[in-house]
């Protein structure tokens, strides 16, 4: 959007070095923020989204996007806008660049991108749903079950061109394949 949230957040970009030049903004629309609200007490965090009112499509994205010797290097997606998202992805897999997804709850769009994806990074619920019903315990000191790896694997099959899928696992850190 071209509000104040929107000037803010193109406005910190830049002050971290990072080249907004591609950034797409729409007169008279608002972005997109999220509210984190976090209780240290009860160690839970609840995400509050208020999505752009105007989605983008595949026709958003400028074909010649990466033939602008813009220097990309590596493309993030949270799938919320999947056909601008996918078409982005398509682009930057042409080019050869990085695309990394960032998947916490099945989406539109996702399988999609799933299958175009260098880095996967998920929540540490998003691969249980993948796990058969029968899986193993594994030790209650292990970091992480034998369910849970089984999803990560599943998921990591369905990024073929995929380097890592990392899942967080809040105060317990992180797992990652490769």
């Amino acid at each position: 959007g071209d509000d104040s949230n929107g000037q803010t957040i193109l406005n910190e970009l830049r002050e971290d070095g990072i080249d907004t030049s591609l950034v797409l903004t729409y007169p008279g629309v608002p972005s997109p923020f999220t509210y984190v609200i976090v209780d240290e007490a009860a160690k839970t965090r609840t995400c509050i989204h208020t999505p752009c009112p105007k989605e983008m499509g595949a026709n958003d994205v400028a074909d010649d996007m990466f033939r602008r010797d813009a220097g990309i290097r590596w493309v993030h997606s949270d799938a919320r806008q999947p056909a601008a998202a996918c078409r982005l992805a398509e682009l930057a897999k042409e080019a050869g660049v990085t695309i990394s997804l960032d998947a916490e709850k099945d989406r539109e769009g996702l399988p999609e991108l799933l299958a175009l994806a260098d880095v996967l990074f998920t929540n540490s619920r998003y691969p249980k749903q993948f796990a058969p019903s029968s899986s193993p315990s594994s030790s209650p000191n292990a970091p992480v079950d034998s369910s849970f790896l089984h999803g990560m694997r599943h998921l990591s099959a369905k990024c073929p061109t995929r380097r890592l899928v990392c899942s967080t696992l809040g105060e317990r850190g992180a797992v990652m394949l490769m």
